[in-house]
Parts: C-alpha cells; sequence; structure tokens
C-alpha cells in the first residue's frame, strides 16, 4: 500500500512532467507545483479535490486509480527508464502497466532538471555547512 504522502508526491512529479490528473468530470493540467519549500496552493486543492474522488482520479497514462494505490495491493516503484515513481501491483506477478514516460518521446532526458519534491533551502544549506571541514 502506498502511503498518502508517496501518492502526493507521485502525483506532483508527474505533473511536473506535464502529466494530467483525469477525475470523473474534467481533466486537470499544472503549470507550477512546487513553489519553493511547500506545493502550490493550487496543487493541495488539486489533491484534497483527487482524494475526494479517489475512485475516479487517475495520472493521465495510467489506469491505476489513486484508490487502487491506496490499496494494500499497490505500491509505487521506480520506473527502470525514467526512476519516477509508477504504480505497481505488490501481490502475485508484477502487473504489465505501462510508465507514464512511454508516451513521452524525451525521456529520460538529463539535460532538463527533474520532477522534485519542495525543499526548504536554509536547510539544506545548513546540512552543506555542518559536513565542511572546520578550520
Amino acid at each position: 500500500m502506498a502511503a498518502k504522502t508517496e501518492v502526493k508526491e507521485y502525483l506532483a512529479y508527474w505533473m511536473q512532467m506535464g502529466r494530467k490528473l483525469v477525475l470523473a468530470d474534467r481533466i486537470i493540467s499544472l503549470d507550477q507545483v512546487v513553489a519553493g519549500d511547500h506545493y502550490t496552493t493550487r496543487f493541495e486543492e488539486i489533491w484534497q479535490e483527487s482524494q475526494a474522488q479517489a475512485e475516479f482520479a487517475c495520472l493521465e497514462g495510467s489506469e491505476v486509480s489513486l484508490k487502487q494505490l491506496f490499496a494494500p495491493n499497490y505500491e509505487l516503484l521506480d520506473c527502470p527508464r525514467c526512476h519516477l515513481p509508477l504504480p505497481s501491483a505488490d501481490l502475485g506477478p508484477r502487473s504489465a502497466q505501462p510508465c507514464p514516460c512511454d508516451h513521452l518521446n524525451l525521456l529520460p532526458n538529463l539535460d532538463t532538471v527533474p520532477p522534485r519534491p519542495p525543499i526548504n533551502t536554509g536547510e539544506k544549506l545548513r546540512s552543506i555547512w555542518q559536513r565542511l571541514p572546520k578550520t
């Protein structure tokens, strides 16, 4: 079973790559998902809405609904091609679910910045500073 934070990150990563969220009544895309150390307000609203419609919500290019991802027989693994989260049934033989990157001709593209979670820059810089040798 994928944790809610993992599913949220899965949606955020793929929406940063231009994938859309398919709901029962519409399709949603976003230009900006991350704003510094937090997700954008619009992404948070979409995340809440997708949880409410989890049975019908799925990522464009995937047939696995959010409800299925919250079930105990699914997990999120890294795609061997693009290294982004990929839904996979974890009971019995692995399902042959295609990765959403199958429809993106430019993946993997090492010349672009990969999708990322929100980052607290101050905390990250403090961590680097603490590892520097003190003279």
